[in-house]
């Protein structure tokens, strides 16, 4: 295999990660639809002011704010410094944490931005990321690559899944056993399980 392919490969990866990330979310709502009408709102007893709506819009959020600021047109060439991503100025679109019709429509949403730049935006293009950190502190810039904040949300993703999980449990949703549980997690257990 060529460098060439082994990169388009590797970016494919990336984006079929998320892709797959928000496909698990996709079956969370099927989940729902088959179980509880108002899940998505029910608030835990175990996770405070936690609600299944709550997470996946968070989650929407990250990977949505990826892209607010891309530049136009698209390429593989962006400047440094032109590409800004900000996750703490989410929207907080209460709808979708709210609604599963809404929800299944923005998770759609995102899987086609997603794939829509599959092809144009190579993993290596610069980003620069703006960071709160802490209350009453100057915001810090970071300087990042739009595969690692791509590989970032899809990390983000699966923590927030896992607590889904937790909270799905507690409303007696059954969800499939690879629900919320990382790539290298999977892995680790096909090796050393009996």
């Amino acid at each position: 295999m060529s460098s060439a392919d082994e990169t388009a490969l590797r970016h494919c990866l990336v984006h079929d990660s998320a892709i797959g990330l928000l496909a698990q979310f996709e079956t969370l709502l099927q989940a729902i639809r088959l179980s509880a009408s108002d899940a998505l709102v029910a608030k835990s007893s175990i996770i405070p002011h936690s609600t299944i709506g709550k997470h996946l819009r968070h989650v929407l959020d990250h990977f949505t704010l990826i892209y607010k600021h891309m530049p136009t047109p698209v390429g593989k060439d962006v400047p440094a410094g032109r590409w800004t991503i900000d996750y703490d100025s989410r929207q907080r679109e209460i709808l979708t944490e709210q609604n599963i019709e809404a929800a299944d429509s923005a998770i759609r949403s995102v899987k086609t931005l997603i794939r829509s730049c599959q092809m144009q935006i190579a993993l290596t293009t610069p980003v620069v990321v703006r960071a709160q950190t802490g209350p009453d502190k100057p915001r810090s810039e970071l300087l990042s690559t739009y595969g690692r904040e791509l590989w970032f949300a899809t990390n983000h993703a699966i923590h927030h899944a896992a607590l889904v999980r937790v909270l799905c449990f507690e409303q007696h949703i059954p969800l499939p056993p690879t629900f919320g549980v990382a790539p290298s997690t999977l892995d680790y257990l096909a090796k050393h399980t009996e």
